[in-house]
């Protein structure tokens, strides 16, 4: 099986969505799977953007933007 090159925004977009759904319960090794994702793989990831997904914190998912018509 061939490995993907996650971009950095896939990878937060999957490092988010593993913390929600620890938080609504869910163990680590499910969410893990949910995602698709080794627990090599998440601590690496983790140790490496962690700290981005706290410093951004509401501006890591900003809103929409509305265009004119």
């Amino acid at each position: 099986m061939v490995k993907r090159n996650l971009s950095p925004k896939e990878i937060l977009s999957r490092l988010r969505t593993i913390d929600a759904l620890t938080d609504d319960g869910w163990p680590l090794a499910e969410a893990l799977r949910f995602v698709r994702m080794g627990p090599d793989d998440f601590e690496k990831w983790q140790a490496q953007y962690g700290g981005v997904l706290r410093a951004l914190g509401p501006l890591a998912n900003p809103p929409p933007r509305h265009t004119k018509r």
